[in-house]
């Protein structure tokens, strides 16, 4: 009923004139792009600056990118950590252009790396940027996102708010999808994967070891031998993969252990981007996850 309520303003919304140019906004990973984009719908859309394939680590940007945030009015990102160079691009090209953190907005939500060789470095301290995966801070950044919008362009702000309403009311059905337990335990190739299903009481995927840590740094020989006996030691049904993944690394870790192994893509870069593409994206990683814990037969 009350979505019904919603979906009714927002087509009366969309046949009100726009007295004033949406405000430019530019975001950096596809679900970001997503989540801007279902709060600008009827208005406008961002731009997205990291829409190649590959890990956001160590992209570069084009001159055109640049070209986008030097314009900017609006620049939503992850966190300074996802992107190193991309965020000093941020630094030096927005100057009068409001920027938001995202992970910053929701501190309680943040997790520490989860280092696979702590004696061999010190990331002590140091904030997992995957947060876009933990689906209760994302719906924190959904207001935020639609409050600075609805401050920069007043005379779109009741447009902004009513898709935010939608959008808080998908989300809150995800949370609810994501919200169960799990037969076994995972071991991940990246510890991005921590946040996913961190939902009421659930504290998310049981996983007992990563194969690499979120600085993409070469697991040592110890640390797959540990990994292999996490293995024996723990129901580990499924490794938890990333387009791309070593399978050399996998096979190190499992030995001869007759464990599943599937691909996610937790940046959703094969999916058709759009204001739902978020959506899409968790509720395949979800899907996918399901799948793979499912004991051979």
């Amino acid at each position: 009923m009350m979505r019904t309520l919603i979906s009714c303003l927002i087509l009366l919304f969309q046949t009100l004139p726009s007295f004033g140019a949406a405000p430019k906004v530019v975001t950096d990973i596809p679900p970001i792009y997503s989540l801007v984009a279902a709060v600008m719908q009827g208005v406008s859309e961002p731009t997205l600056l990291l829409d190649g394939a590959g890990s956001p680590h160590d992209a570069q940007l084009r001159p055109s990118k640049a070209a986008d945030l030097q314009a900017a009015e609006l620049v939503v990102y992850v966190s300074k950590d996802l992107s190193p160079s991309v965020t000093r691009q941020i630094s030096a090209l927005t100057e009068g252009a409001q920027v938001m953190e995202l992970i910053s907005l929701t501190p309680d939500r943040q997790l520490p790396i989860t280092n696979t060789d702590h004696h061999d470095h010190d990331h002590d301290g140091h904030i997992d940027p995957h947060a876009w995966l933990d689906v209760v801070a994302v719906q924190t950044w959904v207001q935020e996102i639609a409050t600075s919008l609805a401050a920069l362009d007043p005379e779109n702000a009741k447009m902004y708010l009513a898709n935010s309403l939608v959008l808080a009311s998908d989300l809150k059905k995800l949370q609810q999808e994501l919200d169960r337990q799990y037969t076994g335990a995972f071991i991940a190739y990246h510890d991005g994967m921590q946040y996913f299903g961190r939902v009421g009481d659930n504290t998310g995927l049981p996983i007992v070891g990563f194969i690499k840590d979120s600085e993409a740094s070469a697991p040592s020989a110890r640390h797959l031998r540990d990994l292999g006996e996490m293995v024996l030691q723990n129901n580990v049904t499924c490794i938890l993969a990333e387009p791309g993944y070593n399978p050399d690394l996998v096979a190190a870790t499992v030995g001869n252990g007759n464990i599943k192994t599937v691909s996610l893509d937790i940046l959703g870069q094969s999916i058709e981007r759009g204001p739902t593409s978020y959506l899409v994206m968790m509720r395949g990683l979800s899907a996918s996850i399901a799948q793979c814990e499912q004991t051979q037969e």
